[in-house]
């Protein structure tokens, strides 16, 4: 068994347990369903009545017709807590309505339904906790997550789903204690051939519990999560081959015994397995994987394209071999080397493309890395629109003129470690199908960088950036003499944004900014801010005046970009100061009555900078 396929095995009781539920309803019967449930039916009445004659009393009926049955021999096809609306007359589709679980011990929880109904179908579900909705696609499915927030624990409520005009009644109960979370601890595999073990531990506990995992060769530490739940990796150096060792792992004060096995003897034998021996894409190629010693190196060559790789610490290796123009149809010798010596001959084909049918494969199914992300690739006609969601983001993209596709979704923020997230494919708006991924990427083995972005600037409003990468959760603190800043990391790479300065520094000088992590100072970096700041002024001409159209002539200094508004009973201006930083306006005053004093203010963005009064003369 590979590592991928013990750590899936191993990480299933992760995954959040589900019950189905059963509501009151009928059974299930489906098209698929029909024939064996009609026979059962004529068979259960022929024992019932002892006579075939009486069954065959029963009305004519066509092949579309259904009959509610009540069978005492659960059928294996229909899914428990399946519903089913029967039509008003036979020959018409019936929709499959399923409530995925009733009962969660999730932090978080939900109920999930899903089934068919004609495109364009409203769907709806709603509680005293949350509602959700959506509109069935194309094909005719749908999947619908319900989230509830605030829901009692230990109490059943109502939850109702309406499909079109339909309305089923459904139940929900939330089991979520985190005070009387079990304490639990697993171990992922127990042994490795790798020649860079490891071993991954996880388990369930009370919110916040500390969990220790200590041996001879490597120890690591977590803290049990909000969801009751924690995951743990941990590598081992100088261990003895073929000897198992020792592991605790202390939840709370509870302590676990583990034993691990390395089973890897210092040597690594050259395996060559190819993937793809044919292709009909546009872009064809061959993929060799296998095993060798680090450090060895591979060649593998053909009439149309060759490739080389050096295999890396791990022993495996993987790696693609392009082909450019080759022969359609004709078999094609690929010499493979290791370390130059012929290691063996494979062979490909290709073909010239036909129609493109729609195909949708999932490269990879989970991640150790911090910037964890799942790709998906394909083929499908020229403009289709590929979309990957999750709730922890998503992605999309128009198929070339290719026909094939690649798509990569980013996990931002990171999955819960050890816990298998669904992604949902649409093509073309309608859902494909749903498919799994998990990030054994705790946020917590991740080396802290800090990176100044820029050490000057010539803008009105200057600001600096800081960018890098920590553990999720850490603290990062910019001080500077012009502010100061404070945030948690909520990713793996984090980055600052504009952090501006206020007041603005002085134009020319160099000061030093400190950056903290944990409260811990990480290093100063200098700035400097070449814009000088124009001071803000504000001047009048007259206090009086005896002209026909009386005015006051008014002039300062402002920063560029500034709001000047002039403000008056008897006349009004709002400007905005240039480039240059002066300004000046006439200010008319119309309709002001004679030798009587009114005010006038003046204000710069917002803030009163002068106020005066101001009295119109008769003419002279």
């Amino acid at each position: 068994m590979s590592l991928d396929t013990r750590a899936n095995h191993a990480v299933r009781s992760l995954q959040e347990s589900v019950v189905r539920a059963t509501p009151p309803a009928l059974p299930t019967v489906t098209r698929r369903h029909r024939a064996s449930l009609v026979a059962g039916l004529i068979g259960a009445l022929a024992i019932a009545f002892g006579s075939i004659a009486l069954a065959a009393m029963l009305p004519d009926s066509s092949g579309g017709d259904v009959a509610t049955v009540t069978s005492l021999i659960s059928d294996p096809e229909i899914p428990n807590g399946e519903l089913v609306a029967l039509p008003g007359n036979g020959g018409e589709e019936i929709e499959g309505i399923h409530q995925e679980n009733s009962i969660s011990t999730s932090s978080e929880p939900y109920t999930k339904f899903y089934g068919a109904a004609d495109p364009g179908t409203v769907v709806l579900a709603y509680s005293p906790y949350g509602s959700a909705d959506l509109v069935v696609g194309e094909s005719g499915e749908f999947s619908l997550k319900l989230f509830f927030e605030g829901a009692p624990t230990g109490a059943s409520f109502p939850v109702t789903l309406t499909v079109g005009d339909q309305e089923y009644d459904f139940e929900f109960t939330w089991l979520w204690d985190p005070q009387n979370i079990e304490i639990t601890a697993f171990q992922g595999y127990g042994q490795s051939e790798a020649p860079l073990p490891f071993e991954k531990f996880y388990g369930s506990a009370p919110p916040g519990t500390i969990v220790t995992i200590t041996s001879a060769y490597g120890s690591a530490d977590t803290v049990a999560g909000d969801n009751g739940e924690w995951f743990r990796k941990v590598w081992f150096e100088g261990q003895p081959m073929g000897e198992p060792f020792p592991i605790t792992v202390t939840v709370g004060d509870q302590a676990f015994e583990f034993s691990f096995l390395w089973l890897f003897d210092g040597t690594i034998e050259v395996s060559v397995h190819q993937e793809g021996t044919t292709s009909d894409s546009a872009s064809p190629y061959t993929r060799f994987v296998g095993t060798a010693p680090a450090g060895t190196t591979l060649i593998a060559t053909s009439a149309y394209g060759s490739a080389d790789h050096v295999v890396g610490e791990s022993g495996e290796f993987s790696f693609k071999l392009w082909f450019s123009n080759p022969p359609a149809g004709v078999k094609f010798p690929i010499t493979f080397k290791v370390d130059g010596e012929t290691f063996g001959t494979y062979y490909f084909t290709w073909y010239e493309p036909g129609p493109v049918g729609l195909t949708v494969n999932q490269y990879n199914t989970e991640s150790d890395s911090p910037e964890p992300y799942v790709k998906f690739y394909g083929t499908a006609e020229p403009g289709t629109t590929i979309a990957l969601l999750s709730s922890y983001g998503a992605s999309d993209m128009t198929v070339g003129e290719s026909g094939e596709w690649l798509l990569k979704l980013w996990f931002s923020p990171l999955p819960p470690a050890g816990e298998a997230i669904p992604v949902d494919v649409k093509v073309n708006g309608s859902f494909y199908g749903t498919y799994y991924f998990t990030s054994y990427f705790d946020g917590e083995n991740v080396a802290v960088t800090v990176n100044q972005y820029n050490t000057e600037s010539e803008a009105a409003d200057p600001w600096v950036k800081f960018y890098g990468t920590a553990p999720v959760g850490t603290e990062i603190r910019v001080i500077s003499p012009y502010g100061s800043w404070l945030w948690n990391t909520e990713v793996t790479s984090w980055n600052s944004g504009h952090l501006f300065f206020e007041p603005l520094p002085p134009a020319g000088q160099t000061f030093t900014i400190t950056v903290k992590v944990n409260g811990e100072t990480w290093g100063t970096y200098p700035y400097t801010s070449w814009y000088e700041a124009t001071a803000i002024t504000v001047n009048h001409t007259y206090f009086t005046s005896d002209l026909a159209e009386p005015y006051d002539d008014l002039w300062g200094t402002a920063p560029a970009g500034s709001l000047i508004k002039i403000i008056s009973e008897y006349g009004t201006s709002e400007f905005t100061v240039g480039d240059g930083g002066t300004w000046e306006k006439r200010q008319f005053f119309t309709g002001a009555p004679y030798n009587t004093q009114f005010p006038v203010t003046v204000k710069v963005n917002g803030v009163v900078e002068l106020q005066y009064y101001f009295t119109v003369l008769p003419p002279a």
